[in-house]
């Protein structure tokens, strides 16, 4: 027990913390954040991996309230936070969040951060992505049954594809600027949403019979 876990930090005007790798640990009822990725003044923090640890149970004293599964963090101006992994870990019970990219000071730049297969549950956020993070990569996570929110992206040109969010079905898709897959589709209909300019996702529907010519049928979206 521990106030955090594993902690892989820069340190102001003395060291870069680069290409570390933090993999298959069980870290749990610490009184902190599990795994902390920390970034300094005028340093970076580049390249890192945090893959197949199991953090669970981390709780902070009432007074704080802010423990977290895995936390990067840009801390101090000019940090340089960018190309961190972070795959494969499962995050339950966690008193704030399962998964945070915080936001950076500026003039620090926190980027290209890559979340891949992580599963995020029974905290009280999923996945929080803040502003002032750019151009951050979500493949493949499962964000399901936490208390406040799933799902929480606040940053700039982050890509999603094949997240599961929320409760209820917990039907997987492909979001991106102009495509969504899912599985709601009825009868006659394609289980696929396209961006209409100007409308929003709209469902493709399919056409009657030999609309596309004998034994095929157009794909339609509403007028």
């Amino acid at each position: 027990m521990d106030s955090w876990g594993i902690l892989v930090a820069a340190a102001d005007g003395l060291c870069d913390a680069n290409y570390n790798q933090v993999v298959g640990n069980i870290v749990s009822a610490n009184q902190g954040t599990g795994i902390v990725l920390r970034g300094a003044s005028n340093q970076t923090l580049s390249h890192n991996l945090v893959a197949n640890n199991l953090c669970y149970d981390n709780i902070a004293p009432v007074a704080f309230s802010n423990a977290d599964g895995i936390y990067v963090d840009s801390v101090g101006g000019a940090a340089i936070c960018w190309g961190n992994l972070i795959s494969g870990n499962i995050c339950r019970g966690n008193q704030r969040t399962g998964i945070i990219v915080d936001r950076p000071t500026p003039p620090g730049v926190l980027a290209e951060t890559t979340l891949i297969g992580n599963i995020c549950q029974g905290n009280a956020e999923g996945i929080h992505i803040y502003a002032g993070v750019t151009d951050s990569v979500a493949i493949g996570n499962s964000c399901v049954a936490n208390t406040v929110a799933d799902w929480t992206d606040a940053g700039t040109a982050t890509y999603k594809l094949m997240n599961r969010i929320g409760s209820g079905a917990m039907t997987p898709y492909l979001d991106t600027p102009g495509l969504q897959v899912d599985t709601n589709a009825v009868a006659d209909n394609v289980m696929m949403l396209v961006n209409r300019v100007g409308t929003g996702l709209v469902r493709v529907s399919v056409g009657i019979a030999d609309s596309g010519g004998a034994g095929y049928r157009l794909l339609r979206v509403p007028n």
